[in-house]
């Protein structure tokens, strides 16, 4: 009997080993043909992205509108590299009266910022787009030579042939804002209201920008000061001054401890602000 226990034991150790076998190689099989379907996936996505890859180098290799341009007007590249212009006339028309002379280096150092050209624009001009600001024309001086483009919409120019439009800064239309009369249509009540909608800032010697945002951020926080009926017995030492340019005119902001004082040619405004020594100082990120 006991020899009896001893086979049956050795008989079941036997059942158990191989069936230990059986799930051992089934699991190998599963690993196995999960492994051959994600390098089938592999295999899949790599072929993809060599067809895209070979795809987009075909395209780089193709000459943009602007490329082809530029060949037939190689002028075209001085507003890519930032030239430094020795000036820039700025006129509403060819034979404009009024036309506005910018030699300032702060000005023309902000102004060929605007100039880089992005790329060609969609739209048909002028009939593709209506657009909401007056047209400007833009002579640019490099020594003896003089190039003329034409801001046609916010962000658009004319330049190098008739009828080439190229995207630009959306800011381009403001040098002519800053420095050319105000249209009739145009009106902006009290000196908040016109620095808000002036076309370029001045940081006493250190900048100039024709950003909307750079302006209206410098002068938005003074909607909650309070106005003065008279200039304040004892405002301290001025911190900093700020220079507007509204269609010719220049509007100027002076920064004191607490306060802020609003001038033109002819009027002044005194204003009450706790802490403007630092929150009209502090530059917008």
């Amino acid at each position: 009997m006991f020899r009896g226990l001893i086979i049956m034991l050795v008989s079941a150790l036997t059942l158990i080993g191989c069936s230990r076998s059986d799930e051992r190689d089934n699991q190998l099989e599963l690993l196995q043909a999960q492994i051959d379907e994600m390098q089938a996936i592999i295999a899949e996505k790599d072929a993809a992205i060599k067809r895209l890859t070979d795809e987009l180098a075909e395209r780089e290799s193709e000459d943009s509108p602007l490329d082809e341009a530029k060949r037939e007007v190689p002028w075209l590249d001085k507003l890519n590299v930032y030239t430094e212009w020795d000036k820039v006339v700025i006129r509403r028309h060819e034979h404009d009266p009024a036309a506005a002379i910018v030699d300032d280096p702060l000005f023309l150092e902000s102004i060929k910022w605007l100039l880089h050209i992005k790329r060609a624009a969609i739209a048909e001009y002028p009939n593709g787009i209506q657009t909401d600001i007056e047209s400007y024309l833009y002579e640019l001086h490099e020594g003896d030579r003089q190039y003329v483009i034409r801001v046609v919409d916010r962000g658009v120019i004319e330049a190098g042939r008739d009828r080439w439009y190229w995207e630009v800064d959306p800011d381009i239309h403001l040098p002519g804002v800053a420095f050319m009369p105000r249209p009739p249509h145009v009106r902006h009540d009290g000196l908040i209201a016109k620095m808000a909608a002036a076309g370029a800032v001045r940081r006493g010697d250190q900048y100039v920008k024709f950003s909307s945002f750079r302006v209206q951020s410098r002068i938005a926080p003074l909607t909650e000061g309070r106005r003065l009926e008279e200039q304040p017995d004892d405002p301290g030492e001025m911190i900093e001054r700020f220079t507007f340019y509204y269609y010719g005119e220049e509007l100027v902001m002076d920064v004191y401890e607490n306060h802020v004082k609003l001038s033109d040619a002819t009027s002044e405004e005194w204003y009450e602000y706790e802490g403007a020594g630092v929150q009209f100082t502090v530059e917008a990120g």
